[in-house]
């Protein structure tokens, strides 16, 4: 889009209104947002060809931007779908994390029956059972930092 911009500049001397026709967009917008203006551009182009193809447009240029566009879009609803996926999976993954939960809780119950009279066996169960997860976030205490 930047060399189309370029060109258009360059032919808004024979046509000044080309100049406010033909801006690029902030590369912080959104994928819509540039997907429709990227689209609006490239139809204004090929309403001017004849114009910016003398300024040096090239040839080919409108048909590369046009796919371009079909990729980008393409990209963007891959991602989409992507994002979707992962949110579905963590859901998943939370899901049997509760059922593991549940299962290891019924087998306390079984191990604390099965082994009560080896004290070993109990203090190396309860050493198993109770091993924690990680946090994501750790807290200042557990990272040597004092509390506020």
């Amino acid at each position: 889009m930047l060399h189309l911009v370029r060109v258009a500049r360059q032919a808004s001397i024979e046509q000044p209104e080309l100049t406010a026709r033909f801006v690029m967009p902030d590369w912080n917008t959104a994928h819509a947002t540039l997907l429709v203006a990227a689209r609006r551009m490239h139809a204004d182009a090929v309403a001017q060809r004849d114009v910016l193809s003398r300024m040096g447009l090239g040839d080919t240029f409108l048909d590369g931007m046009e796919k371009s566009i079909a990729a980008f879009d393409s990209a963007g609803s891959t991602q989409g779908s992507g994002l979707s996926a992962h949110i579905g999976a963590r859901a998943e993954l939370r899901a049997i994390a509760i059922e593991i939960g549940m299962a290891v809780n019924a087998l306390d119950g079984l191990v604390q029956i099965r082994f009560a009279g080896d004290a070993d066996r109990l203090a190396e169960w309860t050493s198993a059972r109770h091993v924690g997860r990680r946090r994501r976030n750790p807290l200042p205490s557990d990272t040597g930092e004092a509390a506020a």
